[in-house]
């Protein structure tokens, strides 16, 4: 390379350095070389990536623990229809008799049985299973449950079919959430809880189905 080639090469240097409104230095001051310019704006350069990349994992990592804080749910402690999934874990479900919608018939021919439909992640259920077992110890009698994330839509229809008299005549029909209870005798509708509910309301409507206390 020839000395007039290098001297243009520094010069083109020094003009790009000159355009750079980014970096406020006093080169003339420090009397720097071209290449000492070019360093020192490379290692900034370097440097506010690496401040970006840091900064942007922060952020990422702070949204996560915000997001994650939001998901807690704890179980209601009034009546309800709904369905509250958020944030829980698994119930016991070893007090019942775990069937399937088609065992109903069979089961509550000429007598009267307890049915609640319910799932895993419930908090509704969540809370009330401990309920309806302690009532059903004291009853004397088995609760029998339906996990609903384990049947068909069509066999939650059958379910939603069931008839009886009165006021529970279309009371299957009115399931909106879980937990749902029904009180069948002979493949009809003899009594039921509609959502989350007490000991004592529970126990009524055991008592108003005709279910005796043992």
């Amino acid at each position: 390379m020839t000395k007039k080639k290098v001297e243009e090469e520094k010069v083109e240097k020094v003009e790009i350095i000159e355009k750079d409104n980014d970096y406020d230095y006093d080169y003339e001051e420090e009397n720097f070389t071209v290449e000492e310019r070019i360093i020192n704006i490379e290692k900034k350069v370097k440097a506010s990536f690496w401040l970006n990349i840091i900064t942007t994992v922060l952020i990422v990592f702070l949204l996560i623990l915000l997001l994650g804080g939001g998901n807690a749910s704890s179980a209601g402690t009034g009546e309800s229809t709904g369905t509250d999934t958020q944030g829980q874990s698994g119930y016991d479900t070893s007090s019942f008799n775990a069937i399937y919608p088609e065992d109903i018939a069979s089961l509550s021919k000429k007598k009267t049985i307890v049915v609640w439909i319910g799932y895993q992640g419930c908090g509704y259920c969540q809370a009330y299973a401990p309920l309806l077992a302690q009532v059903a110890d004291e009853y004397g009698i088995t609760a029998n449950y339906i996990d609903i994330s384990t049947i068909t839509e069509e066999q939650m229809n059958s379910v939603m079919s069931l008839t009886g008299k009165g006021e529970w005549a279309n009371f299957a029909a009115s399931f909106t959430g879980t937990p749902f209870t029904l009180i069948i005798k002979d493949n009809k509708v003899v009594g039921g809880i509609g959502g989350y509910t007490e000991v004592a309301n529970i126990a009524k409507a055991f008592d108003a189905a005709g279910i005796k206390k043992k």
